[in-house]
């Protein structure tokens, strides 16, 4: 009875491991099919960095994990992912950190910037996607098989 038991909790175990390492899977594979937007799970996004600008904090070919958070919650310091207000790259989710709160006629929006430069244009509440919580160092290499 006691060796069944202990079967039984491996088998468990097992499982519950497969289907975490299946999630996590199917989390990358929907995360690189549609970048802009991320893949969704439980209220957190995670997006593929494609440049330095953030470094040390995390890198190119880093995944970012990022929660869904309310604008108005958010100060100065805070690290965001937001779709570019820039023109020129439209629907490019950028994650950089907040340099300033900016209150104009009841409208919240923030000035950015990477580890050395300050971002051109504001941005505003609603190209917000949430806060970093944490990264996944070099997983979308491994996930598209770059080097």
């Amino acid at each position: 009875m006691r060796q069944f038991l202990h079967i039984l909790s491996f088998c468990i175990k097992s499982a519950f491991f497969l289907f975490a390492l299946m999630l996590l899977i199917f989390t990358l594979f929907f995360s690189f099919c549609n970048q802009n937007d991320g893949a969704e799970w439980f209220g957190y996004r995670f997006f593929a960095v494609l440049s330095n600008s953030m470094s040390p904090l995390f890198e190119s070919g880093d995944i970012v994990v990022v929660q869904r958070c309310d604008p108005s919650q958010l100060h100065k310091g805070d690290v965001i992912s937001f779709y570019s207000p820039d023109p020129s790259r439209p629907g490019i989710v950028i994650t950089h950190q907040i340099d300033q709160v900016v209150v104009t006629d009841g409208k919240i929006s923030f000035i950015t910037k990477g580890t050395s430069a300050r971002d051109l244009y504001p941005v505003s509440s609603d190209q917000v996607l949430g806060i970093y919580r944490s990264r996944l160092a070099k997983a979308s290499r491994l996930a598209t098989n770059r080097s």
